[in-house]
């Protein structure tokens, strides 16, 4: 008789290989490869969209594909001026201070050493490995905008492209064949008017390594971050003072444009979660999830045999809003009579980033609207 671990790997072979093959051509550049909370550490963009290179030498230094290409230009460029190589940096944590002066210099081995004194991944002793595996990873369908006809698809209009991509999506990555050791989420955006633009392009200066001039996903997220900080600065003083209440935060979340939220579903099995995300994608792609931005599901854990499908709306200030999405995903759930648990709960983002949990100090309640199918 064959084992369980067998069977899961089996099982789970499938989508492991598409993750490990070029998942945007597959998709003709709708979809991608997200790393979660990896920047790249020469253009610090967050999250890393596509391939994502690590270096086996250093510790924690990641590149996006840009800063890769530009990282072995500049390689060969330092081969072609100094004729022969340089001698390896030292670890991190023991360069030399001054360097940036020895940039000016007219020397080309103290500028490169300089150089590499500040970057060490410069040096070809530097290996870098495609990080093809592992968990932090989250696969992206991007729907395009249902009114918009693709110039690529001049034959077809952008609802049936959509049916098409989501089908594909679904068939490719479902939830009871797709691993948490290889994927941490998978998602569908549907942008309601543009669609999101994926591309990045960069260009090596002089003396840098690269410059990302492109628009990737995620590429808001230092912008999020600073926000983030400072709505805790705002959180960590009232409750210095007194007991928090549900308005200070709704305050919080508007002053610092923290407003997204989302419904949770919680499918308890395989069955269920396949049969429930595939009613929600397609009818994300028909344009049906009304109020709904963004919907996403965890692949299988073995630990924990159920899961969780999150539907994001841009403001969970807008009550309208959200029971338009809530009744939405009603709609597309539609005689699903498979779902043990019918609990339908929104949950903002602000509460997560100011660690409003259950059962917490406070007794504030972190899901603030709740329903059933």
């Amino acid at each position: 008789m064959t084992s369980q671990p067998a069977d899961d790997e089996l099982r789970f072979k499938a989508v492991e290989d598409t993750l490990a093959g070029d998942v945007s051509k597959q998709f003709n550049g709708h979809a991608y490869i997200q790393h979660i909370d990896i920047s790249c550490d020469g253009c610090d963009i967050e999250p890393i969209v596509g391939k994502r290179f690590k270096c086996r030498v250093c510790e924690d230094r990641d590149l996006c594909e840009n800063c890769m290409r530009a990282l072995i230009s500049a390689r060969v460029k330092m081969t072609a001026e100094l004729g022969t190589a340089m001698k390896a940096p030292p670890p991190d944590g023991s360069r030399p201070k001054h360097w940036i002066s020895k940039l000016k210099s007219a020397d080309e081995r103290v500028k490169w050493g300089a150089l590499l004194q500040a970057v060490p991944c410069l040096h070809p002793t530097h290996v870098f490995t495609r990080m093809d595996w592992g968990p932090e990873r989250a696969v992206v369908l991007t729907l395009p905008p249902i009114s918009t006809p693709l110039v690529a698809e001049k034959e077809e209009t952008s609802p049936s492209l959509r049916s098409k991509l989501a089908t594909q999506f679904l068939a490719t990555f479902p939830p009871s064949r797709s691993s948490c050791t290889d994927v941490a989420w998978i998602i569908v955006d549907f942008p309601r008017t543009t669609s999101v633009s994926i591309d990045v392009t960069s260009e090596l200066s002089s003396l840098h390594i690269a410059t990302t001039t492109g628009t990737t996903p995620g590429a808001t997220t230092s912008v999020l971050e600073k926000d983030i900080d400072a709505a805790l600065e705002d959180w960590e003083k009232i409750i210095s003072k007194r007991k928090p209440t549900k308005d200070d935060i709704g305050t919080i979340a508007k002053r610092h444009k923290i407003l997204p939220g989302k419904w949770l579903l919680f499918p308890k099995t395989p069955e269920e979660a396949d049969t429930a995300w595939a009613s929600i994608v397609n009818a994300a792609a028909l344009g049906k999830l009304t109020g709904c931005t963004q919907v996403k599901i965890s692949p299988t854990n073995p630990n924990d045999r159920g899961y969780v499908i999150c539907a994001y709306t841009d403001d969970y200030l807008n009550e309208k809003e959200v029971t338009a999405a809530a009744e939405a995903l009603r709609v597309a759930l539609w005689g699903n009579s498979t779902f043990r648990d019918c609990r339908l709960l929104y949950k903002a983002d602000v509460y997560t980033y100011l660690g409003i949990y259950s059962k917490n100090e406070w007794g504030l309640k972190p899901t603030i609207y709740s329903s059933t199918l």
